[in-house]
């Protein structure tokens, strides 16, 4: 009845302005597209209204726990000891940037990747790879947003950066965007806020193994032009990358059997390991940016613009991995998964690809500031968002 009384109304309308037949037909479709889109509109808008609010509930939520009586708790509760070393590191490299430029020091980083991922990969069990794969829309969303909507983001804004020192930091900016997930954060997240750990592990690893392809090509769109050098290819760098990332990984999973006991029992240590290595490049890097001067130019209010900038790429990626959730009707476990691992990024990975991809750059130290600082502000607000759900959407669907 619906349809056949705007037909009606179509051919009264026509009839009182003398359309042909045939231009009738092309208005018809032309009102049929513009009554499609203005349905669109309205299904758009109340996403996104429905994302704020849901937003507006979690930092109602955060005011709450960052009020005196609960600072104590929140600032243990986030423990971002790896932050303060970082500042440490970086502070070195500015009063010696000499020492850390040496190239004995970054052979020896270069050790200790190798060292750091065969660890890694053997804490990976192949059985939870091979069982996960029967929850594929989860993973797809997974990766599409880690890997090709964040990198969009950024390059919508890439406008904005218009002098040299700002196109080097967007430069930055986006290779912090198309780097893999987090690993072993990823998981605690997803299991204090009771998602889907299984699925977590599952496309934490993937990830990583997906960004030694996808990483080096994106960068390659943009790295020749912006940091003016001729010396990247992209053959090379994904080569390069399988050499230190995804050789020791696999040879790790081969002796997951025997050493996955080992390596419980001394997580602790691999731990501090791991985050030895990340800091000798992060000091190396920045030595290296110190003693080329290239930081010269580079104001304060440029570092906290670029803090409020991570900021708001990460709750970008958080709306609109939620919006993704709902449209997928996912249940609330694999919801909170995919919230957690999508807007995270990676700095082991994006310490160690910036072995490979900036090689031989003097300004490698300003492209590595906006993924320090976004793993920083990223340990900070999942803390507070995880203690959200706990306390309040663990056993209730989100609405």
């Amino acid at each position: 009845m619906k349809i056949r009384g705007q037909n009606e109304f179509l051919e009264v309308t026509y009839s009182v302005f003398g359309i042909s037949q045939f231009f009738s037909r092309v208005m018809k479709l032309f009102l049929w597209i513009v009554c499609k889109l203005i349905a669109i509109i309205f299904k758009l808008v109340s996403f996104v209204l429905s994302m704020i609010r849901e937003n507006l509930r979690i930092g109602k939520f955060a005011l709450e726990i960052l009020c005196y009586r609960n600072l104590k708790s929140v600032c243990f509760s986030v423990r971002p000891n790896i932050v303060w070393f970082l500042g440490m590191a970086i502070f070195l490299a500015y009063v010696s940037p000499q020492v850390g430029a040496n190239r004995v020091v970054g052979q020896i980083a270069g050790c200790g990747f190798w060292v750091m991922f065969f660890c890694y990969g053997i804490g990976m069990n192949p059985a939870i790879v091979k069982n996960e794969m029967a929850n594929w829309k989860l993973h797809v969303i997974i990766q599409l947003i880690t890997f090709l909507i964040f990198p969009i983001i950024v390059l919508v804004v890439r406008h904005f950066f218009v002098t040299e020192l700002t196109q080097e930091l967007w430069l930055g900016i986006f290779y912090t965007s198309v780097l893999p997930s987090t690993v072993s954060s990823s998981v605690v997240m997803v299991s204090l806020a009771g998602g889907n750990i299984t699925a977590a592990i599952f496309n934490a690893s993937i990830s990583g193994i997906i960004g030694v392809f996808v990483t080096p090509i994106w960068m390659s769109l943009f790295i020749t032009n912006i940091a003016n050098t001729n010396n990247f290819s992209v053959i090379s760098a994904i080569r390069d990358l399988l050499i230190i990332i995804v050789l020791p990984l696999g040879v790790g999973m081969c002796f997951n059997r025997r050493l996955s006991n080992f390596a419980a029992r001394n997580r602790k240590y691999l731990k501090y390991f791991d985050q030895s290595v990340i800091l000798l490049v992060v000091y190396t890097s920045f030595s290296k940016s110190f003693a080329g001067n290239a930081f010269a130019g580079f104001t304060i209010s440029q570092l906290v613009f670029l803090c409020i900038g991570m900021l708001l790429l990460f709750f970008c990626v958080y709306g609109i991995t939620l919006v993704c959730c709902r449209a997928m009707r996912f249940n609330n476990t694999d919801t909170i998964t995919a919230l957690f691992c999508c807007s995270k990024k990676s700095l082991v990975h994006g310490i160690t690809m910036s072995k490979v991809i900036f090689a031989g750059m003097t300004s490698v130290g300003i492209l590595l500031l906006p993924i320090m600082l976004y793993h920083a502000l990223q340990l900070i607000v999942v803390s507070i968002i995880v203690k959200y759900f706990a306390d309040s959407t663990k056993n209730r669907p989100f609405r």
